[in-house]
């Protein structure tokens, strides 16, 4: 019998196609001073220059670092302009690299990690924020004052949300006012608001031993005697006065007496039904854009009514404008809510006694000169049964109806909701 031939199959380089290849020691250092390995090691070294390892990588990481770099001044500049981050920050790498920034290429290290997963752009995030927050801590712990603002309110996604600003001083005694943190909660009981606010302080090691300051919106479920957040707080920080804040007393204050006039609350029932009226149909919407249009009005909307909020299209000149302007620039002047308080009840009382004989130049002397300039005539069935009444009359009215008894319920609710002036103006001393 004849025996098959064996072929032999492709030869594989070693370090190539085989992974390795044991070779005799005795071989190797015969190689190693054979004229050919002698020439080749030092024709190599003449072609280039060694380098160290870490030296030899430099490059590469100079430009990972560079293109790490540039993704997070990225996602920074969405997060500043508040445009959507998830969303537009791989299209906005896409943009850098069309325009010619090459090295965001380096962040593509393979199919799957790419530096653009909702992942990674959530970590980036927190450590953007840790970075913004971490010199701000640092004031904050070394302030010697220390005060908070916080809020509760309900976003769209139907999530209670705690949101806390921090006042604070330096060094040289100047006031600054920063976020501090926006806490989910699972219900707005006091004792979770008392208990978030507790966490954060704990967990950012802002002193608790210099906390004396607490301003809120005067609710029931943070001003409460017995089981208030501010009460719960007052247990752990025994030096914390609570403030309710002053613009919500002011607006409540004119809520409240305009509650106390039937004639206001038909006013502003019929504000709310014109408001619902157009928000509620597009066709209604268009017809209010197209009347603007021939009147020459332009962005005529028809707002909500708040009772704790200035609404963006009325003004309110009724009331005196220097007795009221508190807030200049957005921040509170407690000296200037002590001082122009009892001022203001005081003009009310002048404005009340006055009665058709308001001082020239002021705005209700003007009310009733604008009135007329309307030309508005008395209804038709009116003065068909002989019931209209003349101008002077329906202005007496008004006053005694609907102007007085406003009057009486705004001075009565300025004093009763600005008692402590003393502590507000006390307060002047963490004033900017």
């Amino acid at each position: 019998m004849h025996r098959q031939k064996a072929s032999r199959g492709p030869s594989q380089r070693p370090f190539i196609e085989l992974p390795c290849t044991n070779y005799r020691r005795d071989a190797l250092d015969q190689h190693l001073g054979s004229t050919n390995h002698i020439s080749c090691v030092g024709f190599t070294a003449q072609s280039s220059p060694s380098l160290p390892i870490n030296e030899a990588f430099q490059p590469i990481l100079n430009l990972e670092h560079e293109a790490i770099i540039g993704g997070f001044k990225c996602l920074y500049w969405l997060v500043k302009h508040e445009i959507a981050h998830h969303t537009n920050y791989p299209a906005l790498l896409d943009l850098a690299d069309l325009l010619g920034c090459e090295y965001f290429a380096k962040l593509k290290i393979d199919q799957r990690t790419n530096y653009r997963s909702h992942r990674i752009v959530d970590e980036m995030l927190q450590i953007l924020g840790e970075v913004v927050e971490e010199p701000i801590l640092e004031a904050i712990k070394s302030s010697k004052a220390i005060g908070l603002e916080i809020d509760e309110s309900t976003d769209i996604s139907v999530t209670k949300q705690l949101d806390l600003h921090v006042r604070y001083t330096d060094k040289e005694g100047r006031m600054f006012c920063q976020f501090l943190d926006l806490v989910s909660i699972p219900d707005g009981t006091a004792i979770t608001i008392a208990e978030a606010v507790k966490e954060v302080i704990i967990r950012k090691e802002i002193p608790q031993d210099r906390i004396f300051g607490l301003g809120t919106d005067g609710a029931a479920v943070m001003t409460g005697r017995r089981n208030g957040t501010a009460k719960l707080l007052t247990d752990s920080w025994p030096g914390l006065v609570s403030v309710h804040c002053a613009a919500h007393r002011l607006a409540l204050a004119c809520k409240d007496a305009a509650d106390g006039v039937p004639y206001m609350k038909i006013f502003r029932k019929h504000l709310q039904d014109l408001h619902l009226y157009f928000r509620n149909s597009a066709n209604r919407t268009s017809a209010l854009k197209a009347a603007a249009s021939v009147l020459g009005v332009e962005d005529l909307k028809v707002t909500e009514v708040k009772d704790t909020s200035c609404p963006p299209a009325i003004g309110h000149p009724a009331l005196p404008g220097a007795a009221f302007k508190i807030v200049p620039e957005g921040r509170y002047n407690f000296m200037a809510i002590k001082n122009h308080v009892p001022v203001t009840i005081e003009t009310l009382r002048i404005i009340k006694a006055a009665g058709e004989r308001q001082p020239e130049g002021s705005f209700l002397a003007q009310v009733e000169e604008k009135v007329a300039n309307l030309n508005i005539s008395a209804e038709e069935d009116r003065v068909r049964r002989g019931t209209a009444l003349p101008t002077d009359t329906l202005w007496a009215r008004f006053q005694t109806q609907v102007m007085e008894p406003y009057i009486d319920g705004l001075i009565e609710h300025l004093e009763l909701r600005f008692q402590q002036l003393g502590i507000l103006g006390a307060f002047s001393s963490l004033g900017p």
